[in-house]
């Protein structure tokens, strides 16, 4: 999985190289902090979907603080994808 993660954060730059300017595809990978968070934030969310959907079978109910969680964790994954990205 991390390797996956880290394959999807690479970013590709095309950069030109010597006097001719021919372009050369660099990869620029991701850093050890990054995919750690990255698989950190993804287990919290899937984690706490459930316990979304646990509570509202057993207990009828919407739990607002776990959804407001998971609202953060999304907008926090979006920002390190496209922050990565461009």
């Amino acid at each position: 999985m991390k390797r996956h993660i880290k394959e999807f954060l690479t970013k590709r730059v095309l950069i030109p190289v010597g006097r001719r300017k021919t372009i050369r595809e660099v990869e620029l990978p991701p850093s050890e902090k990054l995919v750690w968070c990255f698989i950190f934030c993804i287990t919290a969310l899937i984690t706490l979907t459930i316990i979304e959907v646990v509570h509202i079978i057993y207990l009828g109910s919407f739990n607002e603080p776990v959804m407001n969680l998971i609202s953060g964790l999304v907008g926090t994954i979006a920002g390190i994808m496209v922050g990565k990205k461009t």
